[in-house]
């Protein structure tokens, strides 16, 4: 042990250094003998010996740090005030100040900073590493360059807890919120809906785009979204089709942070969390309907934009507005007051009325909507929901609003049906022999028909296989176009990967234009691959599954 130097040994274990410092002067009586022996100082050996003759084995252990006196200490009923406001809020020091200043106790954010960490109530920031060249916020000095759009789930256990997410699905309020956040002055846009799906996602940047535009912002946007399928997925080409097809008229571009690192949002993210905390924790409970809903929701969009203070990068407390204007920005206050808006009952024609010459892009269920009205007679009730057409599947949605059928089976007759509008296959459609739904169905389920048209039935479905997989819709709709006029042209694109799976789908105006494009394509070389064309097989129909309750 006389090798270990005492500060090797300190290192250690404190106290036993201490220890044998004192055993061994006690053994040879000399300060200086001792020093030596263990590689320290005489004042060292000191200090520990009179400390131990003092007060005996506690001498040798560690003393406080905090000063004897502490003339400007803050009283204990005040750091009380401090840490309670900090366990009811989770508030950081900055918003801890204004919160306890509104409360007339005027007391530093360095002083608040103190108290936590006397506390362990603060925890140290860890330095990002940056590993891809996707824009930072506060990169962007000026305002809506850089939009980060994000969509909530409201319905969120964990943190609304079970009472609000109860009272969100009794009242059947909307679900999802979608957020645009512009990057340098967290000025926010907000909408809402029942479903998430891409026709809605894209139908919300256009809404956002509009809105600027009305308003005199003439920048160029860019908005930054996760990998989700609302707002595009993982194909780049599917990503550059929505963005030429949608934004770019609108000096609008759609960009994608690098997988899994969610930092690249953050602010749109961490306004979530405020959402919870000042929105939907301490209002949600006293909604009824929609239309409170949606009041109450743009009242907060004002509070958030015009009142409160953030205490974020570059905010220096004052509302997004006001640093807004500090930045330059001249145009009308309305900017700041956007209306949150349901988007089930608008996307769809809004996406149509920007590009009615294509839709097969948007989500299936939303391709194409035909406001048919069905009117069926259950019992004494009667029902009136419009029904949502796919027209690549020939399905019909029961909308969710309908409420489910209690009935052990609904039979309707194509002369109960009504039908409003003009459908892109030609002609108005119509529904033949019956719909037919089993015991039990809940709303979405799927019903069979056949859907002609007055100038006859609808044309073949064809099945194009053997295709290049780097080949688009609108590349494969390019081909068949040589033969006839295409209806629809849709390359199937695996979920899991983003990539073609190598085959896709066409229609074509009639029957005899979709013979001919399967004498003529059928066999032929595009991109170097043999093409494989013929008539499409039809998919079996589905009923309730056994054993399941025929749900």
């Amino acid at each position: 042990m006389a090798d270990l130097a005492y500060h090797e040994l300190y290192q250690i274990d404190p106290v036993a250094a201490r220890r044998l410092l004192v055993k061994t002067y006690q053994e040879t009586g000399s300060v200086r003998a001792t020093a030596q022996r263990w590689h320290t100082s005489r004042q060292v050996v000191r200090l520990w010996v009179r400390r131990y003759a003092a007060e005996g084995e506690e001498g040798l252990r560690d003393r406080s740090h905090r000063p004897h006196h502490s003339p400007r200490q803050v009283p204990a009923d005040l750091e009380a005030q401090v840490l309670q406001a900090r366990q009811e809020t989770h508030y950081g020091r900055q918003r801890l100040a204004a919160l306890l200043h509104q409360r007339g106790l005027d007391i530093s954010p360095h002083t608040i900073r103190h108290i936590l960490t006397r506390h362990s109530l603060t925890s140290r920031r860890r330095k990002r590493r940056i590993l891809y060249a996707t824009p930072w916020a506060w990169e962007r000095e000026t305002p809506f360059t850089l939009i980060q759009v994000d969509v909530k789930d409201i319905r969120d256990q964990e943190a609304l807890g079970t009472a609000h997410t109860t009272h969100l699905s009794r009242y059947h309020l909307p679900r999802y919120q979608w957020t645009a956040c512009e990057g340098r002055t967290r000025l926010r846009f907000l909408a809402y809906s029942h479903r998430l799906h891409r026709t809605n996602g894209i139908a919300f940047l256009l809404l956002v785009l509009l809105w600027l535009r009305a308003h005199g912002v003439e920048t160029p946007v860019v908005f930054q979204t996760d990998w989700g399928q609302e707002f595009g997925g993982t194909n780049p080409a599917r990503i550059a089709q929505l963005t030429e097809r949608f934004l770019r008229p609108l000096q609008g571009d759609l960009k994608r942070y690098p997988l899994g690192r969610k930092g690249y949002n953050g602010r749109v993210e961490r306004s979530h969390r405020t959402d919870d905390e000042e929105f939907y924790r301490p209002l949600l409970l006293t909604v009824h309907s929609l239309e409170e809903f949606l009041s109450l929701a743009h009242r907060w969009v004002y509070l958030y934009h015009v009142l409160r203070p953030h205490y974020g990068r570059g905010m220096g407390g004052q509302p997004p507005l006001t640093v807004l204007r500090h930045l330059g920005y001249q145009g009308p206050d309305s900017l700041a007051a956007m209306m949150p808006i349901l988007l089930d009952p608008i996307s769809t024609d809004l996406l149509m009325a920007c590009d009615p010459d294509a839709g097969n892009d948007l989500l299936g269920h939303y391709n194409v909507y035909v406001p048919l009205t069905l009117t069926c007679r259950m019992g004494h009730a009667i029902l009136s929901p419009a029904l949502r057409l796919h027209r690549r599947a020939g399905r019909l949605w029961w909308p969710r609003e309908s409420g489910a059928l209690s009935r052990s089976a609904v039979s309707l007759p194509a002369s109960r049906c009504e039908q409003f509008g003009v459908w892109k296959g030609g002609g108005v459609p119509t529904l033949q022999g019956s719909i037919s739904m089993w015991r039990g169905a809940r709303p979405d389920s799927r019903i069979r028909f056949d859907l002609t048209s007055p100038e006859g039935r609808m044309a073949k479905r064809l099945y194009v296989g053997n295709l290049p997989y780097s080949m688009t819709d609108a590349e494969l709709q390019e081909v068949f176009a040589r033969v006839g006029t295409v209806v629809d042209a849709t390359v199937v694109i695996d979920r899991e990967t983003g990539r073609s799976r190598g085959f896709g789908f066409v229609e074509m105006s009639d029957d005899a234009t979709a013979d001919a494009a399967v004498q003529q394509l059928n066999g032929a070389q595009v991109g170097g691959r043999t093409l494989r064309v013929s008539e499409a097989n039809p998919r079996p129909s589905r009923g309730p599954r056994e054993g399941r309750g025929n749900r």
